[in-house]
């Protein structure tokens, strides 16, 4: 999949693939750095709803509702992604691990099933593939995967989703030490299941 013919578009969405499922946890680190905490655009609202607060961006044309406890944090922003984080520490992890949810729009003129294959890839290359199916979210197309990524010191158990928009499309990523992805995954799931595409 990969060849010397390969466009510059089509790298920079590998490229941010990578970069996503590899350093989603250490970036969520390095934003508890007093440096880092960037707070959320005052453009992009954030709404009390219960259990759930809910995050909407007019820009990238989406909107998500995530857990009230966890803190939204800007990760990145250029003229061809967007990338916002929800956070919460670990209770039970001596070490504070940080559960998140990385939500992502990119622009791309890359067809959405090319992209997902090389997505796909990816995936499978570094993980132990738990389950993968082909759903709906907003009324649009959309993959998802559950996997774990192991190394020597901690498992890393992810929730993986790509969705195809009309303007962008999107990913949302849940992760979480491998004991603690239970304890939030009803939430997370909620979560996900409200995610929508904006028609603006």
């Amino acid at each position: 999949m990969y060849n010397k013919g390969m466009s510059k578009a089509n790298l920079v969405i590998i490229s941010l693939l990578v970069v996503l499922i590899v350093i989603a946890l250490f970036t969520l680190f390095y934003f508890f750095s007093s440096t880092a905490k960037e707070k959320i655009n005052e453009t992009e609202e954030t709404k009390e709803l219960g259990e759930l607060f809910s995050y909407s961006n007019d820009q990238w044309k989406f909107e998500i509702k995530y857990p009230h406890d966890w803190e939204p944090l800007l990760i990145d922003e250029n003229e061809e992604s967007f990338s916002v984080g929800f956070q919460k520490v670990s209770e039970s992890s001596g070490n504070n691990f940080i559960s998140g949810i990385l939500v992502s729009a990119f622009f791309s003129e890359e067809d959405f099933e090319t992209v997902m294959e090389e997505g796909a890839d990816l995936i499978v290359a570094g993980a132990r593939i738990i389950s993968s199916e082909k759903i709906e979210i907003s009324q649009s197309p959309a993959y998802v995967f559950e996997y774990i990524v192991t190394d020597y010191i901690s498992s890393i158990k992810y929730l993986h989703y790509f969705i195809e928009g009309n303007d962008y499309w999107y990913q949302i990523l849940y992760f979480a030490e491998s004991s603690d992805y239970d304890k939030n995954i009803e939430l997370i799931k909620r979560s996900i299941k409200s995610f929508k595409i904006l028609i603006i």
